[in-house]
């Protein structure tokens, strides 16, 4: 994967999402909470990492059926981990 973050980038917004021939196949859903999917968004946080994106970064979860506020803890600690992972503490 490669990301050409590019100075125009100024915030960016994630959430959970399975892989596009999931999606395509009927069987995957693109907004998740970020704990969820089949997606490789650390790769791809890895990879704005490195391209030297040191921005905002939202939660999109727009529309998740369930309890928002289990979603929230969960997809927080999920963030946590990525974080960590990304700035090499894990």
């Amino acid at each position: 994967m490669s990301v050409d973050a590019g100075p125009p980038l100024r915030a960016l917004s994630i959430n959970g999402s399975d892989r596009g021939p999931e999606i395509k196949a009927g069987t995957g859903n693109w907004i998740q909470p970020l704990y969820r999917g089949t997606f490789a968004i650390l790769g791809f946080l890895q990879e704005l990492h490195r391209a030297g994106y040191r921005g905002p970064i939202g939660l999109q979860c727009y529309g998740i059926p369930g309890d928002a506020a289990v979603h929230l803890a969960r997809s927080m600690a999920a963030w946590r981990r990525l974080k960590d992972r990304i700035n090499g503490r894990a």
